[in-house]
Order: structure tokens, then sequence, then C-alpha cells
């Protein structure tokens, strides 16, 4: 019965009366005024416009003030404004500290409320790039970027990537991530632009290549064979293997001399997924590799090649899948988790 009174009340006022109101002495008698005319909202504009423009400079400046409020409340959208009680006047004047905090609150992530389940990344992406410069503490560079990314708030990227080159090196990292989580296709030349700029977020960026697929961009691939860090190296021949690249094989064979174990390692196993039957001879010769989960591998990927006669009959051993090799560190992920397995450098 209160909604259908108050809802009552809203239909009968009149915006023109409530836009004369704005012209009164008393402040309080305004102030009620220019609250009604935002609860009005879009059915207030034509009056409110027709103020602006004027010829009272008081009552066209609160017009104005009246109207970027309804604006405002337009750009929070309903759903959110219904979600968190008060987010408008603490946000309408607040800095980037308060879009993170409203941010938060509003994902369930203050610990004072939880998540509302009305509330859905498109609801949430208002407060995304207030929230992302609002970051202070390391904590919050740790864990906003990511949440983002699960909202799927890709309207955040340009914030994420102006973070991630600006940044110190946690920051780059936690951006670089998400934004990649966030590309698409026409972000791609940027993410390879940033894996070159900096080639700690060369993982990120070949983890979205696999997401989306793109076996066109194999040839911008392949000068990261040739980077000076073999953590890159080895990310380049596992993004290779994974978009199934058989015409990158002969850059692939090349790095089976490589100065670093770990690459060479992997360089067999990317041969193997290709099918490249012409490393035969190559990833024979490591059957006698001083590294036993190279020898491993190499048995592994001898077999996956139909060339198991190489495989030297009394040492069994060989023929079992290879565990862990030596120094492989943790997986940095991406929205595919099994499409590239990190290794140590």
């Amino acid at each position: 019965m209160a909604l259908a009174a108050a809802l009552l009340v809203l239909l009968q006022e009149d915006p023109r009366g409530l836009v004369e109101r704005l012209r009164s002495d008393r402040v309080e008698e305004r102030e009620e005024a220019a609250r009604r005319l935002r609860a009005l909202g879009e059915a207030a504009r034509p009056a409110l416009e027709a103020a602006a423009s004027g010829g009272d400079p008081e009552t066209a400046a609160r017009a104005k003030e009246v109207l970027s409020r309804i604006d405002f409340r337009r750009r929070l959208g309903a759903r959110l404004l219904a979600a968190v009680p008060g987010i408008e006047e603490k946000l309408y004047r607040g800095d980037d500290r308060a879009w993170l905090e409203a941010f938060l609150e509003a994902a369930g992530e203050t610990g004072e409320n939880p998540p509302s389940p009305a509330l859905r990344g498109a609801d949430l992406e208002p407060l995304a790039a207030g929230a992302l410069r609002g970051m202070r503490e390391p904590r919050e560079f740790e864990n906003v970027p990511g949440m983002i990314a699960r909202y799927r708030i890709r309207s955040a990227r340009p914030v994420l990537l102006e973070l991630a080159r600006s940044g110190d090196l946690k920051t780059l990292a936690s951006c670089a991530s998400a934004f990649a989580d966030l590309a698409g296709r026409d972000d791609i030349p940027t993410l390879l632009r940033l894996a070159v700029d900096a080639p700690s977020t060369s993982l990120w960026t070949f983890q979205a290549l696999v997401d989306l697929r793109a076996r066109d961009r194999v040839p911008d691939v392949l000068p990261f064979l040739e980077s000076r860090s073999p953590e890159v190296r080895r990310e380049a021949l596992q993004v290779l293997g994974a978009l199934g690249a058989a015409e990158a094989a002969p850059e692939v064979l090349k790095r089976l001399d490589d100065e670093n174990d770990n690459v060479r390692y992997w360089a067999i196993q990317t041969l193997a997924e290709l099918r490249v039957k012409e490393a035969v001879p190559g990833i024979t010769r490591f059957l006698r590799d001083p590294g036993t989960p190279t020898r491993r591998e190499a048995a592994k990927a001898l077999g996956e090649l139909g060339a198991r006669e190489s495989i030297p009959g009394g040492a069994p051993g060989l023929r079992s899948r290879a565990g862990p090799h030596p120094g492989r560190r943790p997986v940095r992920r991406s929205r595919v988790p099994g499409a590239l397995v990190g290794g140590g450098g």
C-alpha cells in the first residue's frame, strides 16, 4: 500500500510546479523540490531543460544541477541504486576511493553485506573504472582487477591497460592479466606490443591468443622464440603447440639446440604435439641426455611420432610419461587453465 501511495504521489507531481519551487527563498523548499524532481527522473527533464535555459541565472543553475543528478542516476542504473542504498549520495561528489569502496560493497567484498544476487557485471560496470583508479593498497591491486575480469566488465580495458603500462611490477601483473582475460580479437595487437615492452606479461598474451583461437597470429609469435628470456621462449613454444602451428616446425626445430634445458624440453614436447616426423633424428639424441625428465619426454615424443624403434629396448623406464620438469613454477592462469602449462626458466 505504501509503495502504491508513493507511486500515486509521483504520478500526480507536476514537474513545472516543482521547478517553480526551485525559485523559492526557502532553502528547505528548494531542496525538497529538487529531491522530488530527481525522483521523477526523465519525466521532469522537459521542464528542467526549459528552466536551465531560462533567464533566471539562479533557477537555471539549480535546474542544471538536478539534470546532472538525473543523468548520474541513469548512469548508475536502477538495479545498482536499489541494491546499494545511499550509493548516489556517496559517489556524486566522491573521489576514486569512494568508487572503489562502492564497487567492493556492491560486489559483497567488504564483509558488511553479502553480494546481491540481483547484480551482474553489467550492473557493476559503471563503478569499474573509478574502482581501478581508487586502488591504493597491495591487496586491492592483487584482487580488484581480477574481480573486474570475473565480472566480464570489458569497458574497463582502457583503464587496465593504462595502469599496466604506468604501474609497478605488481600492478603490471594484475592489470595485464585482467586485460588479457577480457581481450577480444581487436586487442591482439595491443597484447603483442605489451608482451614486447614487458616480457613478464607474455604468458597472458599467449593465453589470450589460445582463448581467441588466433591461429592467424602465429607469425607474430615466432619472434618470441628469439627472446633473451628462456621463460618467454618456452611460453612461445607452448602457444605454438596449443594453436597447432605446424608451419612453425622449422623454427621450433631450432629450439632443440637452445642453450636452456627447459626450452629444449618444451621444444621436444611441441614437436610431438605438432606431429613433426622430421624431428625424430633430433629428438633421438636426447635419449642420452643426462636430465631424466628430458630423456623421458624424448622417449614419449618418439612414441607419439611413431618412432618407437628409436627407443633403446633395454631402457623401459624411458617409455613412461615424463614427470614435472625440474624448476617448474606455478601456472599463471587465464580463462582456460589447461591451455598453457608453466615451467621454470
